[in-house]
């Protein structure tokens, strides 16, 4: 199993984060290779949501499974997610700095099969577009 780390620091409160967040139909606005995404069971922001997401990149295209796992306003949120011949946990805390959040992501990836030799480069490349679009968050927060 491949894991990176993640922080940014985004200056709204941890509420206002995790509530962005907390409801996984918002990756669509701010993660680039994320072009769809669909509410297929539970509530947002809810543990145990469930979620059918659509990742394009190139010519690559997959359909994966995002399941709410934890959900703990305004500190916490836990992700798994599955796709064809992998699975990865995101694990999301929000903590206060002054004013800001520092948003902190560990994410852990496992892959199957074939995928298992490439299994590091893709955990690389995840990191590299949430690295690149955790940014993008300061632009679509609420006030909260």
């Amino acid at each position: 199993m491949q894991s990176r780390v993640l922080t940014q620091r985004i200056p709204q409160s941890p509420h206002a984060v995790w509530w962005f967040l907390a409801d996984l139909c918002n990756d669509v606005v701010w993660r680039e290779e994320i072009v769809d995404v669909e509410l297929v069971s539970g509530a947002p922001r809810q543990t145990s949501a469930v979620y059918r997401e659509s990742v394009r990149w190139q010519q690559f295209h997959a359909d994966v499974t995002l399941s709410l796992v934890e959900s703990v306003d305004p500190s916490r949120l836990v992700v798994a997610s599955e796709g064809t011949a992998y699975r990865s946990r995101s694990l999301w805390t929000f903590e206060p700095l002054g004013r800001d959040t520092l948003v902190t992501l560990v994410f852990a990836m496992e892959a199957g099969g074939a995928f298992a030799l490439a299994e590091g480069l893709m955990a690389d490349m995840v990191a590299r577009w949430l690295e690149r679009d955790l940014p993008r968050l300061q632009g679509h927060l609420p006030s909260l």
